[in-house]
């Protein structure tokens, strides 16, 4: 495995660690409804079972009309998750507990490169997820308000425990929701708004955590500038943690709100950064996920 020590930073560059949350129940539902669309033709593989035997279990193929009715039960199951706050499935949590065990060996905490902050989504998958991996409790769940525009706001740092960074939960790191599969204007501005943010922060060494589809639009935020960078196409595992450079290249007019984390947002003039795209390290994952290839990179090395 990789080190867990951090890249050295200096001038206007960060090390941002970005981790997806671990696998939710919506994450459940919607491979199981996909499953159910293959499984009218053929039989899928097999999900590892609750108690968390790997081993696949001899599958029986129910017939035509069988299955036709596990996938209109598959349907309902997705539909009335989608878009929830959903809770973590047993699978992620033992994904949390795995990755904690390797974040503690590597002494990811506190070793000469700990974090300085972490910050997460205020949803309940991410909140648990970034409580976990840290190995204390997460505490009452909260939700932060947003802007009328769904553009997010940050909570204030609260203290965790000794030899932990403290933490802020913020609504700007929040999963794109069904109206915004439509109409992403909200979403666009969640990412504006949070990569401004994470430009003003004067921490060297943060930990983001977050969700799939909100982290490839922040990984791409920025890109145009010149540099001949290829867009990042490739969607994180859950509970996948991986080392990023954030570089701050300015100012200019962003919905990102000042630094302060309690502070009222707005357009302000405040930095501008981004992440280069060529300097991705995968660096801790769990070897207890989902394998579907609808939700694989797309051609990205992971070990």
């Amino acid at each position: 495995m990789a080190s867990a020590s951090a890249s050295t930073t200096s001038g206007n560059t960060k090390t941002v660690y970005l981790v997806r949350h671990a696998e939710s129940e919506e994450n459940v539902a919607t491979i199981t409804l996909i499953d159910s669309f293959r499984g009218l033709y053929s039989t899928p593989p097999a999900r590892p079972s609750a108690d968390g035997d790997q081993t696949p279990k001899e599958q029986v193929t129910p017939g035509f009309f069988g299955r036709i009715a596990g996938l209109a039960s598959a349907t309902t199951s997705f539909t009335s998750i989608l878009g929830s706050d959903a809770e973590l499935s047993p699978l992620g949590r033992r994904q949390i507990a795995e990755v904690r065990d390797k974040l503690a060996a590597a002494s990811f905490w506190t070793g000469s490169s700990k974090p300085d902050l972490l910050v997460h989504s205020d949803m309940r998958r991410t909140t648990e997820t970034a409580y976990g991996i840290m190995g204390v409790p997460a505490p009452a769940h909260v939700t932060i308000a947003a802007t009328d525009r769904g553009e997010g706001t940050f909570g204030e740092p609260k203290s965790v425990a000794p030899g932990l960074p403290p933490v802020i939960a913020t609504s700007a790191l929040r999963e794109r929701s069904v109206p915004e599969f439509f109409s992403p204007a909200p979403l666009d501005g969640r990412v504006r708004r949070f990569a401004g943010w994470l430009a003003a922060r004067p921490e060297r060494t943060i930990v983001v955590v977050g969700h799939a589809y909100h982290f490839k639009l922040l990984m791409n935020h920025g890109r145009g500038g010149g540099g001949g960078e290829e867009e990042v196409k490739w969607k994180m595992r859950n509970v996948d943690v991986w080392e990023g450079r954030f570089v701050v290249d300015g100012k200019g007019a962003e919905s990102a709100g000042p630094a302060s984390p309690g502070a009222g947002a707005g357009a302000v003039e405040s930095p501008r950064g981004r992440f280069l795209r060529d300097a991705w390290v995968r660096r801790f994952w769990s070897d207890q996920v989902e394998v579907n290839e609808l939700f694989d990179y797309e051609g990205k090395e992971r070990k």
